[in-house]
C-alpha cells in the first residue's frame, strides 16, 4: 500500500516540477507520508515527526534528469485501397502551439495491419512542429483493407483519414485517428 502511495506521490511531485520552481532546481526534496501528502522541504529539512499520525518517508527528484521519450500512438480503424477505393492520411505535429510547449520533432512508423497479425510497415520522414505529413495508402501499400496503428516519436500528434471513391473522386468518409493509451489497458478508453 505504501508503495502505490509513493508511486502516487512522486507522479505528483513531478507534476509539480512543471511550475515556476523548477526553473533554479536541480533537486527537489519532499517528504511523502503513509497516507499520501507530501510536503516539499529543503535539502537539510527534516520530515514531520509521526508523533502517532502518519508516518514520513524524505524522497528527492533529480528535476534535471533525462525524461522518458515522448510518444504518442494513434489508431485510424478503418482503411482501405481496394475495389475503387483510397485513404488519404494525415498526420500533424501539433507541438507548436501558443501554450508554450515544448517543441518536438520526430517520425512516426505506421504499421498497417490488413490480413493478419503482422503488418506492412512504413515510416514517415520527420515532422516538424506545426507540420503535417500527408499520403494516400496506395503510395504506401496496395490492396489493404484493415486498419494503422501509427506510433509517432513525438507528443501532440494528431491524425485524420479520408476514405475516398475514385471513380466518383469525392470522400466517402472522414475521421479523425484516435489516440492509443499505452501499455493498453484491459477496457479501453481512447482519446482524441
Amino acid at each position: 500500500m505504501f508503495s502505490k502511495l509513493l508511486l502516487a506521490s512522486v507522479a505528483t511531485i513531478g507534476l509539480l516540477l512543471a511550475g515556476p520552481q523548477k526553473a533554479g532546481a536541480k533537486v527537489i526534496y519532499a517528504c511523502v507520508s503513509s497516507i499520501g501528502n507530501i510536503v516539499i522541504v529543503a535539502a537539510n529539512a527534516n520530515c514531520p515527526p509521526a508523533a502517532g499520525g502518519p508516518t514520513w518517508t524524505k524522497i528527492s527528484w533529480n528535476a534535471s534528469s533525462a525524461q522518458p521519450a515522448a510518444t504518442t500512438n494513434l489508431l485510424f480503424p478503418y482503411v482501405v485501397n481496394a475495389t475503387g477505393f483510397d485513404t488519404g492520411i494525415a498526420i500533424s505535429n501539433t507541438s507548436a502551439d501558443p501554450f508554450s510547449t515544448a517543441t518536438q520533432t520526430g517520425t512516426c512508423t505506421l504499421s498497417i495491419y490488413s490480413t493478419g497479425v503482422t503488418p506492412v510497415t512504413f515510416t514517415t520522414p520527420s515532422i516538424a512542429p506545426g507540420t503535417t505529413f500527408a499520403k494516400v495508402l496506395s503510395s504506401i501499400a496496395a490492396g489493404v483493407t484493415g486498419y494503422i496503428i501509427a506510433a509517432c516519436n513525438f507528443s501532440f500528434a494528431h491524425g485524420s483519414a479520408s476514405v475516398s471513391n475514385i471513380a466518383v473522386n469525392g470522400p466517402f468518409s472522414t475521421y479523425l485517428a484516435l489516440v492509443i493509451q499505452t501499455p493498453r489497458p484491459n477496457g479501453e478508453n481512447l482519446n482524441n
